[in-house]
């Protein structure tokens, strides 16, 4: 309730005044919150991705969860020149939070990005990202990082024992 004076809280027209605006009150104050985090796109609702999504024209897998449609969206919002390699890192790190490995040879002609297997499911989108943003005169690779004998030596036999060898090369190693 509004922070009034008690004689004035005691008014019986006064106190229904406030009955009847406190929760009118409470759900602007929601829906100003919702707004606010609809703005920025880590925070997306379902309804705002949805209207992005439609902008973007993003097509939705249906297993796709709230933070896997809030990065393909972020991925377009990047989307826009001037590209530096200072932007083109950002957009890779903000693309890409679970890692990623960046080559590019010493004339400027050829860049890879290796994607790490837990964001495999964003190869597409960091080719799209790339294809606009990369100059035409340098070639581009967008391949998967896949497990190496270097991180697989990590790990025991005996826990390598769980995972066929098709699991092991292509799929995050995931060792309880």
């Amino acid at each position: 309730m509004f922070d009034a004076p008690q004689v004035i809280k005691n008014i019986p027209d006064i106190k229904k005044i406030y009955e009847i605006n406190d929760p009118q009150i409470e759900e602007l104050e929601a829906d100003t919150d919702q707004l606010d985090s609809d703005m920025i796109a880590d925070l997306m609702s379902d309804d705002a991705l949805k209207h992005w999504e439609a902008i973007y024209h993003i097509d939705v897998m249906d297993d796709e969860s709230l933070d896997d449609r809030r990065t393909k969206v972020k991925g377009k919002m990047l989307e826009r020149p001037p590209y530096s390699y200072r932007v083109l890192i950002r957009n890779l790190d903000n693309l890409l939070p679970s890692g990623y490995d960046l080559y590019i040879n010493d004339d400027l002609t050829f860049m890879q990005v290796k994607v790490v297997l837990t964001a495999k499911y964003l190869l597409a989108n960091v080719q799209k990202l790339l294809d606009d943003m990369v100059p035409l005169n340098m070639a581009l690779e967008v391949i998967l990082k896949y497990n190496t004998y270097g991180i697989l030596g990590l790990h025991t036999h005996e826990e390598l024992t769980n995972f066929t060898y098709q699991g092991l090369r292509d799929e995050p190693l995931i060792i309880d």
